[in-house]
């Protein structure tokens, strides 16, 4: 969303107020995306292992 979000943000701070809400829209769906983001990297699950190698333990 940040392809759409930054050209937004850019053209909102340069006088144009009408794309507020877009930019507001975009920047909630990229902070659940870093929270989500945080949740897969710092979960204490194994990971299942694909390659018949056993899953390292995090």
């Amino acid at each position: 969303m940040t392809v759409v979000m930054l050209p937004a943000l850019y053209v909102m701070l340069h006088g144009n107020p009408a794309l507020e809400p877009i930019v507001a829209t975009d920047s909630m769906i990229v902070a659940v995306s870093v929270l989500i983001f945080a949740f897969v990297v710092f979960s204490t699950e194994t990971a299942r292992s694909v390659s018949g190698i056993p899953a390292v333990p995090r």
